[in-house]
């Protein structure tokens, strides 16, 4: 059995949210979310048209998904959006948005969910004894690569002048050892297949936008606050039937307010949730 789930809230410093997510059961389970680029204009519009082609895409191909690459994906799905951007007469740059996209898929009697990071994003696998496993996605400095770029050489070669790096970042939280990290060429994008047979080593999925690490205090003064010193209270939920993010994180979000903690940014997640 799976349920799925998803959950997002506006950043505080943001007035529009520009991350969204689509999540369905039937006619197999998926997961696909989207955070547009806040210094660019309609991106909200942009991160919808994205996830609905990405699920579109799905769905042409869901008799073939164990044979979909992550470039056959991307390249499909930012090249309708620009079609698609043009007949709304809305700028190219409203398609600046990552794209996360997790479905499931079978290959030599194994089963597999399949997660693809285009840009920056963040996977955090949940064990039955309440432990984490969180692998991030990032760039330095903070301006993740779009499927975007693709579309204008100029653009993309701005990019490449910049020489940003981007880093996969292995890391288990409670254990005294320094994270392991990967370095990866900055337009390539992430993915990774979740082996379904080995529900005993984590029975939760969660799959977050970059507002998961976007925390600050600010009752004295402003100070980051890390991922791993909220994250058991941010994903201990009494229950986990029906729509336990909606109903869950709301009550986490108010206790970290009460103490003077919020997220700048927008936070959208994606929940998995294995047997």
């Amino acid at each position: 059995m799976i349920n799925l789930d998803t959950f997002s809230k506006i950043g505080s410093q943001n007035k529009i949210c520009q991350d969204y997510c689509i999540a369905e059961i039937e006619p197999f389970p998926y997961l696909i979310l989207s955070d547009g680029c806040s210094s660019s204009l309609n991106t909200d519009v942009g991160a919808r048209i994205i996830c609905h082609l990405a699920k579109q895409y799905l769905f042409y191909n869901r008799n073939y998904l164990n044979k979909i690459t992550q470039e056959s994906l991307g390249n499909w799905v930012i090249h309708n959006a620009q079609l698609v951007a043009k007949q709304l007469d809305l700028n190219e740059d409203c398609l600046d948005a990552t794209l996360i996209v997790c479905y499931p898929y079978s290959t030599r009697g194994k089963n597999f969910f399949k997660v693809i990071i285009y840009g920056d994003g963040y996977i955090i696998f949940k064990s039955p004894n309440n432990t984490y496993n969180t692998i991030s996605v990032n760039y330095k400095p903070n301006k993740s690569y779009y499927l975007s770029y693709k579309l204008n050489y100029g653009r993309n070669e701005t990019y490449y002048q910049m020489k940003i790096t981007k880093k996969i970042i292995y890391d288990v939280p409670f254990e005294s050892k320094p994270p392991a990290s990967v370095e990866i060429a900055y337009d390539s994008p992430f993915e990774m297949e979740i082996d379904l047979d080995k529900k005993e080593d984590y029975r939760c999925i969660f799959l977050c936008t970059g507002g998961i690490e976007s925390f600050l205090n600010g009752d004295t003064k402003v100070t980051k606050v890390e991922l791993n010193n909220i994250i058991d209270e941010f994903f201990a939920f009494k229950t986990t039937d029906g729509e336990f993010l909606k109903r869950g994180i709301p009550i986490v979000l108010k206790s970290l307010e009460s103490s003077g903690i919020t997220h700048y940014d927008d936070l959208t997640i994606g929940a998995i949730l294995l047997g």
